[in-house]
């Protein structure tokens, strides 16, 4: 018992340690203060993203790694881990783009460690890129999202790391689009995502709906066409998945796990829809002050309506709760999007109340996640 008490306080408590020194290093390191890097001018020329910055963020989450993979190591038959571990060691394979990186990680080691501290490296490399493609990304939309169980998920989906990687370099590009070459890599950045997990086809029609004409009624008509497709989801995606079974058989597979002859995901997600409160409450705060806040924000229409798509993916779990894993491609987005709604609030009352709500409903949900990884799973 006390020995379960002590993992779970300190893999629980070392997390946000790992948070507070990654804030350390995005706001003090080499004397940039918060409000230095939090005014305008500061965040539209990135003056708080560094090389060095991002090596030490890395290296800190990194290290958090080492400490659950200490705290836990692999056990035979148990977890993602062990899954992860039979792909490294050659008993089956993973998806191609995984693969790569499992070879190019034996050139140096065979110590399936290696690969878990690589993928965390990634992710977090990822993030600070897209934050530094971002004109609008600042160190409050990171902790937001340090906030969320993004990072924390990854330690143990390690393919939709990789996706997930791609996925939000991808929509940063697709948003910020400078030239056609953002368009190009973003591309680019899908089909290695898709390459590492099958769930990122979905990064298709955002790429679609960030690179739309956006008028006032065109958003109005998605947002009603979501609700259409909450009503009807089920009939729908499996009629998706027999028109593109010849095309791209290994999303069809993927979404009759979920909901067809090929069930082996069939969870009701009351837990997980009540998590998606505070991204409820951003999209609702960004729907209904869309008219004072559009010529303020570069891109909030689509913004809101990344936001409403992820409201709408925490919606849909009411039919099945492992789809809240699409939602994962969005958080950084929607972090970036609530910070800067927060920005451009005058009443400080009403911005510390909603920041007061989202940032504690997300921590929330974090610790209860973490507690319960560590004291009911005893880790990762």
């Amino acid at each position: 018992m006390l020995d379960k008490i002590g993992t779970t306080l300190v893999g629980t408590l070392g997390y946000f340690i790992a948070v507070a020194a990654a804030m350390f290093v995005l706001t003090k390191y080499k004397g940039v203060s918060l409000q230095a890097v939090c005014c305008d001018d500061a965040v539209k020329e990135n003056k708080w993203i560094t090389p060095s910055k991002t090596i030490i963020m890395a290296i800190i989450f990194v290290l958090y790694n080492v400490l659950i993979t200490t705290l836990h190591p692999v056990v035979e038959g148990e977890g993602d881990r062990w899954n992860y571990t039979c792909n490294f060691n050659g008993v089956r394979p993973s998806t191609p783009g995984v693969n790569v990186v499992m070879k190019f990680i034996h050139l140096f080691s065979d110590d399936v460690r290696i690969f878990f501290y690589f993928t965390t490296l990634v992710v977090i490399l990822g993030i600070m890129l897209a934050m530094h493609i971002s004109k609008e990304a600042t160190p409050e939309a990171f902790l937001l999202l340090c906030c969320t169980q993004y990072i924390l998920s990854f330690y143990a989906m390690l393919k939709q790391a990789y996706a997930a990687a791609f996925a939000v370099i991808c929509i940063s590009l697709a948003i910020r689009r400078e030239s056609w070459k953002d368009d190009v890599l973003a591309v680019l950045a899908i089909v290695l995502a898709i390459t590492c997990h099958p769930s990122a086809y979905f990064l298709i029609p955002l790429f679609v709906v960030i690179r739309m004409k956006k008028t006032k009624r065109r958003v109005q008509l998605i947002f009603i066409g979501l609700v259409v497709i909450v009503i009807g989801l089920e009939p729908l995606v499996l009629g998706l998945a027999s028109v593109i079974k010849p095309f791209v058989p290994s999303l069809s597979v993927k979404i009759y796990e979920y909901f067809g002859s090929m069930l082996k995901f069939n969870t009701s997600g009351d837990m997980t829809f009540v998590k998606g409160i505070p991204f409820y409450v951003i999209t609702a705060w960004g729907c209904l002050n869309r008219n004072q806040l559009k010529d303020k924000i570069e891109h909030y229409d689509t913004y809101l309506l990344l936001s409403g798509i992820t409201s709408f993916i925490y919606v849909i779990t009411i039919y099945n709760s492992w789809m809240y894993r699409l939602a994962y491609y969005l958080y950084f987005t929607v972090s970036v999007f609530f910070v800067q709604m927060l920005r451009h609030m005058e009443n400080r009352g009403n911005k510390v109340l909603l920041a007061t709500v989202v940032y504690g409903v997300m921590a929330l949900f974090t610790v209860r996640y973490l507690i319960m990884t560590f004291w009911i799973y005893d880790g990762f």
